[in-house]
């Protein structure tokens, strides 16, 4: 087993300041903090450069529960304090493949959700929902055949104003169904 000649290191024996594997492969910039994979000058603290550029994260652990086998992303301040989170885990109980997406943001009191969207696809906010742009606009369906609404689901009792696609009406009434 030999050593391939495309390993070059800079900054002599005991400081290394450079690592470069392979000319572009991977390059370890010690002076600016900086890594490159597949690029030999990085602009960003870590830059991959591909014609198929895709990061995996992988929770090895075979954890079937509700959130279980997650992997985040956690965005920090200077003291180490998770400001906000991206995290992707199982969703439900099953033996399968369903997950879920998850934005947390801190609320000055740890990490809360802001927005889930389930193996269903269900997209939950945990906030207001603000619509801003010269136009905003808010479409509920595809042009399908469908029925569409907007339920408000009280208390005691829900009203929607939707769409019965069957009949071409427009429905106000108590209720989540037409």
């Amino acid at each position: 087993m030999g050593f391939n000649n495309n390993f070059n290191s800079q900054g002599g024996a005991t400081v290394l300041t450079d690592l470069q594997v392979d000319g572009t492969t991977l390059v370890v910039d010690e002076t600016n903090n900086r890594l490159g994979i597949g690029t030999a000058a990085p602009g960003t603290t870590l830059q991959l450069s591909s014609t198929t550029t895709a990061v995996t994260l992988q929770n090895s652990t075979a954890e079937n529960t509700e959130g279980g086998c997650e992997s985040k992303i956690i965005f920090e301040d200077h003291a180490d304090a998770a400001l906000a989170q991206v995290e992707g885990s199982h969703s439900g109980s099953s033996d399968d493949v369903k997950g879920k997406y998850i934005v947390s943001t801190n609320s000055g009191s740890g990490l809360v959700a802001a927005l889930t969207i389930d193996e269903a696809q269900k997209a939950t906010f945990t906030g207001d929902l603000v619509v801003t742009g010269t136009t905003p606009t808010v479409t509920i369906g595809d042009a399908g055949q469908e029925d569409t609404m907007l339920v408000f689901d009280g208390n005691a009792v829900d009203y929607r104003i939707g769409l019965d696609d069957g009949t071409d009406t427009l429905e106000i009434g108590v209720g989540s169904t037409h």
